[in-house]
């Protein structure tokens, strides 16, 4: 069997974002409450977000969204990482600006403790990525993106991380 660089590569790339959904998986979670989703984005699935991108980069006349676009139409793939809602009952608390998980509820407050756990998912998962010396980036504009297009829908905050293995890292020396 021969298996040249490109296959090897692409197979690799699969494998370590697959590593890296695990890892945020396992990442340590307030309560032990799980509230974190993941996607993979491969080969052509990539394509609608990049578009996305591009046409959120016009719309809001906001450039960095284009150039991001760019890097994630040469990854190979990407990770998006996002967290729903809910509320732990660590009363009292808080730190969300309510009373407690009641009031913050019934206000429509958003519990502190999902950011911080989507934050230290991210942190395991670029771990994972970093482990593999795989090229990444963590893109807040693909999960915006990612948002306007119904991706991860239970997720309020999506966060993506696209991975490559270029000659050279993609996702710095951006213009």
């Amino acid at each position: 069997m021969k298996i040249y660089s490109a296959q090897a590569e692409e197979a690799a790339l699969l494998a370590i974002a697959q590593a890296m959904a695990a890892a945020a998986r396992t990442a340590p979670k307030a309560k032990v409450v799980d509230h974190i989703h993941s996607l993979i984005l491969t080969g052509e699935d990539r394509l609608p977000l990049v578009s996305a991108m591009r046409e959120m980069a016009e719309s809001l006349g906001r450039p960095f969204l284009a150039r991001d676009a760019g890097n994630l139409e040469s990854s190979p793939a990407i990770l998006l990482l996002g967290v729903s809602g809910g509320y732990r009952g660590i009363d009292p608390c808080g730190n969300c600006g309510y009373a407690n998980c009641q009031d913050s509820e019934s206000g429509g407050g958003t519990c502190v403790y999902d950011p911080v756990d989507l934050g230290i998912a991210l942190g395991y998962a670029a771990s994972a990525a970093m482990n593999h010396r795989a090229d990444f980036r963590i893109f807040h504009s693909a999960g915006i993106a990612a948002k306007s297009i119904g991706l991860l829908p239970e997720a309020f905050l999506i966060v993506g991380i696209p991975i490559s293995a270029h000659g050279k890292d993609i996702y710095h020396d951006r213009p």
